[in-house]
């Protein structure tokens, strides 16, 4: 089970670890299951967490940001839209394939020998 601060508890004085087992309440169930707060919470409760929200979030704003500059250099590069489409629906399929045969076959290998942190950091 997820372990979770509970900063009501700690700045009572309980005595104790200071975490508790995460649970729904009633009201998180109405809303869903969780509060945004909630799961921002349970996203830095741990080191692991906290590594694979940064990674993510580094990944997808340098994949935006190369995507944008891409599209600048394409847009100056082809004049009209249909070339510029076709450009980019290669691209698309070409790299759809590409993830696909390197997920398929080296993702397993990679997760034996690197682990979890080093196929990340291999990324």
């Amino acid at each position: 089970s997820v372990r979770l601060e509970d900063s009501a508890q700690q700045s009572a004085g309980a005595a104790g670890t200071g975490t508790t087992t995460a649970t729904a309440t009633a009201s998180d169930t109405t809303r869903g299951c969780c509060s945004s707060l909630t799961a921002a919470r349970v996203l830095i409760s741990t080191p692991l967490l906290r590594g694979l929200t940064a990674h993510s979030l580094l990944i997808t704003f340098l994949a935006a940001g190369i995507w944008y500059e891409r599209a600048a250099a394409v847009a100056v590069a082809f004049a009209s839209d249909a070339t510029r489409f076709d450009f980019f629906s290669t691209l698309n399929a070409v790299t759809s394939v590409t993830t696909l045969v390197l997920q398929t076959c080296l993702f397993s290998r990679s997760l034996r020998f690197l682990g979890a942190r080093g196929t990340l950091l291999a990324e």
